[in-house]
This record gives C-alpha cells, sequence and structure tokens, in this order.
C-alpha cells in the first residue's frame, strides 16, 4: 500500500537489500534491530515477511547462522570445553548425549 490519492504522493517505498537483511539474520538480529538498521518500523518488517523473497532471505540467514553457532560449539566441545559441550544438546534434541 503506497501513495495517497495522487500520483506520487504517500512515502516512498525503501528498499531493502536482501543481501544484507541476510547476513544481518545470519547473526540472529531481531526484527526491531533490522528496522532500525533499515531506517524503517517494526511494522515495515513484518508487514514485508509475507512476500517470498524476503522472507527465504530472513530464513536462509537465520540458518546460515545457526549453522555457524554449531560449527563454533562443536570445536569449541572438541578442545574440551564443558560449556560447550553442554549446549548443543539444549539447542537441538537431536544433538543430545554426544558430547558426554
Amino acid at each position: 500500500m503506497t501513495g495517497g490519492a495522487r500520483e506520487g504522493s504517500g512515502r516512498k517505498r525503501v528498499n531493502i537489500d536482501l543481501e544484507q537483511l541476510e547476513k544481518l539474520c545470519a547473526l540472529q538480529c531481531t526484527d526491531e534491530e533490522l528496522a532500525a538498521y533499515f531506517g524503517v518500523s517494526p511494522r515495515t518488517i513484518e508487514r514485508r515477511k509475507v512476500q517470498p523473497a524476503f522472507a527465504e532471505a530472513i530464513e536462509r540467514g537465520k540458518a546460515r547462522g545457526r549453522v555457524s553457532l554449531r560449527r563454533n560449539l562443536w570445536g569449541l566441545a572438541a578442545k574440551g570445553n564443558p560449556a560447550a559441550k553442554h549446549f548443543p544438546g539444549k539447542e537441538s534434541p537431536g544433538l543430545q548425549g554426544l558430547f558426554r
């Protein structure tokens, strides 16, 4: 929904770079943090999540972030870090018991 009754009236649509969005989502940024970064309201982020390309970029980024976290936890656990051995089992039921 853009503009008013006249052609060109209303607020102009803010272009959100999907590549940058994906990178920020890999860092597990919240909707509020995304909105602040792109200079829009959190409601704008919520509305755009119904757009397939936008939603896919968010999901890809969040998945990349989870994989990165898991990779780092595996590395720390392999080095004997007791806290890292504990958290993968909490994060994912499929990993329970692998570090005990």
